[in-house]
């Protein structure tokens, strides 16, 4: 983020969560760096299904149009867990999800293309064998809900 601010370079964050602490980090940067933090061009990046009330359609467009981001969380996860071994989490649903993607990781080969085989499809659609991302996990990990939903959550 300093350098970025030194550049006079803008902000770029991908996703909702933890958005507005890196938004505040990133103009604090800017501040430190002598630059007008309203003067800081930056852009949030997301993914997301605005929904129909049709459960079919909603699934369907929750895979296709949010399912993308959900997948990148795990290929994310594997790289900096399972490349290194660390695969102590603490028990839950999401904890054991990633188990059930790492089980599937493991068998990527050969073992030198693991991580290209890992980010197949990355931020494009979700692989057959992601069989662990669902339509619900989707909707609470992307920007996704109702027309009304979305503008309550973004108002």
């Amino acid at each position: 983020m300093k350098l970025a601010a030194e550049l006079d370079a803008g902000w770029l964050n991908f996703g909702i969560n933890g958005a507005d602490k890196a938004l505040e980090s990133m103009q604090q940067a800017w501040l430190d760096a002598g630059r007008a933090p309203n003067e800081l061009k930056s852009n949030l990046f997301f993914l997301g299904a605005v929904l129909t009330g049709d459960e079919a359609e909603d699934e369907a467009k929750l895979m296709a149009q949010g399912g993308p981001l959900t997948a990148v969380m795990f290929h994310n996860l594997a790289d900096e867990v399972g490349a290194m071994g660390g695969r102590n989490l603490p028990m839950g649903p999401l904890s054991n999800l990633l188990g059930d993607y790492l089980s599937a990781h493991d068998q990527y080969a050969p073992e030198d293309a693991k991580y290209l085989t890992n980010h197949r499809g990355h931020l494009m659609f979700v692989r057959p064998e992601e069989t662990h991302i669902s339509p619900e996990l989707v909707r609470s990990t992307t920007l996704s809900g109702t027309e009304s939903e979305l503008i309550t959550s973004l108002s």
